[in-house]
């Protein structure tokens, strides 16, 4: 599943749901919203990610860049000014912003693959309790 295109609307749905659970009903319009990769997308295309590059396997990174686990919500203004170069560079604006999940990713002491799959895994069990039918 990409974010791009059709799934962009479900996936930002998705972690509106988990936001919501977090802070109960998000007053904030669905269009004032970014979807942030925490592990840039271009991260094995760009020499400026070296950083990043040193934390996960290119071949795997592939499969899991556009996962949910490697995915948070920010304000426009907070997507804009962020600094992707490295996790610690980003933890900065995470833990100040006003989107919890965004805050629960600063939590953590780096992102790598496992972190990343231990993420995807708990945000998936976590919507799977709440939508199941």
């Amino acid at each position: 599943m990409t974010i791009r295109g059709q799934w962009n609307f479900r996936t930002l749905l998705k972690l509106v749901s988990i936001e919501e659970e977090r802070r109960g009903p998000l007053r904030m319009e669905l269009h004032n919203l970014d979807i942030e990769h925490i592990a840039p997308r271009n991260t094995f295309g760009n020499t400026k990610y070296a950083d990043w590059r040193r934390q996960f396997n290119e071949e795997e990174f592939e499969e899991k860049k556009d996962k949910l686990g490697n995915l948070t919500l920010l304000l426009p203004n907070d997507h804009s000014s962020l600094d992707e170069t490295s996790f610690e560079s980003k933890k900065n604006t995470y833990t100040n912003s006003d989107v919890k999940i965004a805050e629960e990713v600063a939590t953590y002491e780096e992102w790598n693959d496992d972190t990343l799959e231990e993420r995807n895994e708990l945000l998936a069990k976590e919507l799977i309790e709440r939508w199941s039918v």
